[in-house]
């Protein structure tokens, strides 16, 4: 196993990884689609699941697209992200961290590690749950939607000259290892979709390489 504690840019997703959100999320789908029947609304839920790691923008397209007929606006595209925030953000201010998480960002921290979330959430909201929960102090920035998680990757590199060699990622879906696979990243499956896969939380992690 490689230590964990030995490279120099920790890179995180933010929803599933950080803090327990993926299920608010879904339900927020769920409540935006109710009304078009419990049969599109089951096919939205397990797509959510399985793509953790997409945008919701990209989600609303895909949705409307494939389970809908339908094409979707702009405008309208605006007020289902609003409706969204409007119903999601409340319960993300006070969902609990991922078991663990705020221990291994103390031990990175104490490491003086460089520590980013890399989200595809928009960035505003991130800052103000981070502020909210008092996690501020831990990351030297957050990056989030608009731009994509490749993007943003190649912000925070291009920035401090990270060789891919010396960062990791941490995400729970396939879209966080695309993004790190697309950079030579070495990527840590955490909450991954695929419960084969990786850690269940940051605890198991931690208790993982404290027995190497």
């Amino acid at each position: 196993m490689d230590k964990i504690y030995d490279y120099q840019c920790y890179l995180f997703d933010f929803d599933g990884v950080i803090v327990d959100t993926v299920e608010i999320k879904a339900q927020a789908f769920a409540e935006i689609y109710r009304p078009c029947g419990d049969n599109v609304v089951e096919q939205i839920l397990a797509h959510h699941r399985a793509n953790g790691g997409a945008s919701r923008i990209e989600k609303f397209r895909y949705y409307h697209q494939k389970f809908l007929n339908k094409r979707i606006n702009d405008s309208d595209m605006r007020a289902l992200s609003e409706k969204f925030s409007a119903y999601s953000f409340k319960k993300i201010l006070i969902a609990p961290l991922v078991r663990g998480a705020e221990e291994f960002l103390n031990n990175l921290r104490q490491l003086d590690k460089k520590i980013f979330i890399v989200s595809s959430a928009p960035e505003e909201e991130i800052k103000k749950v981070i502020l909210k929960k008092q996690l501020k102090k831990h990351f030297c920035g957050i990056k989030g939607a608009p731009l994509s998680k490749h993007e943003n990757i190649n912000q925070i590199r291009d920035k401090y000259n990270f060789d891919a060699a010396a960062c990791v990622f941490f995400g729970d879906a396939a879209e966080d290892q695309r993004a790190a696979e697309s950079h030579n990243i070495k990527f840590v499956p955490i909450n991954y979709f695929d419960k084969s896969c990786g850690y269940p939380d940051f605890r198991a992690l931690i208790d993982a390489q404290n027995q190497t």
